[in-house]
């Protein structure tokens, strides 16, 4: 029994008495009628598209150490934090392995967790993957975490925990269950889509016969018709009616029912739950070759930047000596995915190269390619003179 102060990220309560009380009760579902969790929600494309793009973009930005010195900073490979987050957080998973799961788990679960596992120096030496659901948070002076099958709390400052939205920064909202109502309308068209299309898809009606039947000869009825009409292999057939019978179709046809437009509309929601330009998972309706590029600037900056900021801090806050904080910092290189498209680059290039902002390394860098003899010089226009110069000549005389 967990007390007042503590806390669990994303339960599953499916396979406890009170979620099977739950489920008898119908309360676990949606209002579509489906139940919504972290299994069934995966199961849609627009949230597959929506996580794998979110985690495998993250996972895919190099992650560096810096050393602050004064105003200046540069690259410490050298640091052991370095290789533990560029390239090996554990023996046995690489870096991009590792933060992909990490990201997946606190997109839909609303928390990620990794326990710190440390040298005798105190130094991190490997991290390892925790289940959300196994995790139990609580405050008593300080914030402790406790796994499941284990008796021993691990302290605050031993757990790199990653949360989404919360509202007492203890644990994240779990988004699937907030937003199981608009998920799980998803799910029921697709299941709908799905159910439609495999029973023939334009078969589905009333058979009518001027003479009374029998019991026995209704069924036969039925069954042949079934056998010969009913499923996606014999949709489109050809029907032939005798003796005067009737076909006459019920039920209402996908475009009237809006079914399509439902569908689409349910990607455009799920890509509203995590900030993605709908484009991005799929949903090109409102999309042009004029704004997707600014669209997927604007994903770096107000859908991935937010996510990648939560990493930062926790790794700057758990993995550093307290001597070593603010001296050392991690940062994870998104320079690459807001570049734009050739001709946006090398205008930009040219107008910071022209005011001495960026040298022909720097861009050369920014480009993937290996500096040159003599590129890190900065340059400035002969021309350009401080505004409070002007009028005077070079011994400072004013000149009118």
């Amino acid at each position: 029994m967990r007390l007042p102060w503590q806390k669990r990220g994303s339960v599953n309560l499916k396979n406890t008495p009170k979620g099977w009380i739950l489920d008898w009760l119908g309360v676990s579902k949606s209002s579509s009628g489906i139940d919504v969790n972290k299994d069934t929600a995966i199961s849609f494309t627009a949230v597959w598209s929506a996580v794998k793009l979110l985690s495998e973009s993250i996972a895919g930005l190099p992650i560096q150490v810096f050393k602050r010195e004064g105003d200046k900073k540069e690259l410490d490979r050298e640091n052991s934090n370095y290789n533990l987050l560029h390239s090996e957080p554990n023996p046995w998973m690489s870096s991009n392995a590792f933060h992909q799961a990490m990201a997946a788990n606190v997109l839909l679960s609303g928390n990620a967790y990794a326990t710190i596992h440390r040298d005798q120096t105190g130094d991190p030496k490997w991290l390892e993957i925790i289940d959300p659901q196994k995790v139990t948070v609580s405050i008593k002076n300080l914030k402790w975490y406790t796994i499941e099958g284990m008796d021993n709390k691990i302290p605050d400052r031993n757990m790199i925990h990653v949360m989404g939205l919360s509202f007492d920064g203890l644990i994240g909202k779990d988004v699937i269950s907030i937003c199981s109502e608009s998920i799980g309308l998803g799910l029921a068209a697709e299941k709908f889509g799905a159910k439609f299309f495999g029973s023939g898809a334009n078969m589905t009606g009333v058979l009518e016969y001027p003479l009374a039947l029998s019991p026995d000869q209704r069924d036969n009825l039925a069954k042949s018709w079934d056998k010969k009409h009913a499923g996606l292999d014999n949709s489109g057939g050809t029907a032939v009616l005798e003796g005067g019978m009737k076909y006459n179709r019920i039920g209402i046809p996908p475009e009237q029912a809006q079914f399509i437009l439902t569908r689409q509309f349910q990607v455009t929601e799920v890509a509203r739950l995590w900030n993605i330009p709908p484009h991005m998972i799929g949903d090109l309706l409102r999309s042009t070759n004029n704004n997707i590029e600014q669209q997927s600037i604007e994903f770096v900056q107000y859908a991935l930047m937010p996510w990648i900021k939560r990493f930062e801090q926790e790794y700057n806050r758990k993995l550093f000596r307290e001597s070593d904080k603010g001296k050392y910092y991690v940062e994870f290189n998104v320079q690459g995915l807001l570049r734009g498209d050739a001709v946006a680059r090398a205008e930009y290039y040219t107008k910071m190269w022209g005011i001495g902002n960026l040298s022909n390394n720097e861009i050369r860098g920014l480009e993937n390619k290996n500096p040159v003899e003599n590129g890190d010089k900065h340059f400035v226009p002969l021309n350009m003179i401080p505004v409070e110069n002007i009028g005077k000549d070079e011994q400072g005389k004013t000149n009118i």
